[in-house]
């Protein structure tokens, strides 16, 4: 009776030979495995890309104005993570910014050959012409909205955003401020913005890969591994090594599984190389009690294990 990661170790030491490591593995905490990867993505993101993602998030509202952090830092690791539980090689991460950019083209449709910024900067003069004898605060803070779309500069994303989502002003200027929302809200149509997005995703997978990369590497010189080390080294011994499936057929009689309903994709490829070997299997969860989403667990997958093996039983009563 063990933990996931217990297993793993004990896997790993006892088999250190096959899987081609020391048996004298060093576990690194949660900590300063974190500050491992933060170091990891300092060396790696030079100073040209992110002034290049810094003016791209930006551009596109990726900046929490409240805590002045720039979501592409967290989006990096977020990515590094997922790759990792999801067992995906960082060569493969690469292009996946670029398939992302494909399957938003095909959810928006075409871009729009009309000249949006010309259009919108016709109706906001027209708007302030119109509106240039109001004195109401309504309509006075309506005009400031529309200055940004004056100028030769065209301006960023979340102020296209703005622009259509704002309430409007006076009632009796309502109707053209509907024609400029409805202008404003064409923005997903932009192919300024489809190249905006394209270059940030693009650039994102990218340093992802390379923080990666250079993540296990650190980990590396340092004679270390971190939790999801332990499961990949564990998985690829079951499946690359079979002596030593031959070795756990003989042994393991029963596979059990509790709180299966916080299993990471990893760990499920991990019980599905285990459950081959054993006499008998059994998972047990509660899809209601999954609690470690942030760890990348899915209740989705005890349901697609449940299905592909086409038995499951409810339990009437938990004690």
């Amino acid at each position: 009776l063990t933990t996931v990661h217990g297993t793993c170790f004990e896997l790993l030491t006892r088999f250190a030979f096959e899987a081609g490591l020391s048996p004298e593995v060093r576990i690194l905490p949660e900590r300063e495995a974190n500050l491992l990867l933060d170091r990891a993505l300092e060396e790696v993101a030079d100073e040209a890309r992110r002034q290049e993602l810094y003016t791209l998030a930006s551009q596109l509202g990726e900046r929490d104005p409240r805590k002045g952090t720039w979501n592409w830092r967290s989006d990096v690791r977020t990515l590094v993570a997922t790759a990792r539980t999801n067992d995906l090689a960082f060569d493969e991460v690469r292009s996946m910014g670029r398939r992302s950019m494909e399957e938003i083209e095909e959810t928006l449709g075409p871009a729009t050959s009309d000249n949006l910024d010309e259009l919108l900067r016709e109706a906001a003069e027209s708007f302030l012409t119109l509106s240039a004898s109001s004195t109401t605060k309504v309509t006075g803070k309506y005009r400031e909205l529309l200055k940004p779309f004056l100028g030769d500069r065209r301006p960023d994303w979340p102020q296209w955003a703005a622009l259509h989502g704002n309430s409007g002003p006076e009632k009796k200027l309502q109707g053209e401020a509907e024609a400029i929302a409805d202008l404003a809200g064409r923005a997903t149509e932009h192919p300024a913005l489809r190249a905006d997005l394209a270059r940030y995703l693009d650039l994102l997978f990218q340093l992802a890969a390379e923080v990666g990369e250079r993540f296990t590497l650190l980990k590396r010189e340092r004679g270390a591994a971190d939790f999801t080390d332990l499961e990949k080294e564990a998985l690829d011994l079951l499946r690359q090594h079979p002596s030593v499936r031959e070795i756990l057929a003989e042994e393991i009689d029963l596979l059990l599984v509790d709180e299966f309903q916080d299993t990471s994709p990893i760990q499920l490829a991990l019980f599905t190389e285990l459950g081959k070997l054993a006499g008998r299997v059994i998972w047990v969860g509660d899809v209601k009690q999954s609690i470690y989403g942030f760890r990348h667990a899915d209740p989705e997958l005890v349901f697609a294990a449940a299905r592909k093996a086409g038995t499951a039983d409810s339990l009437g009563q938990s004690w």
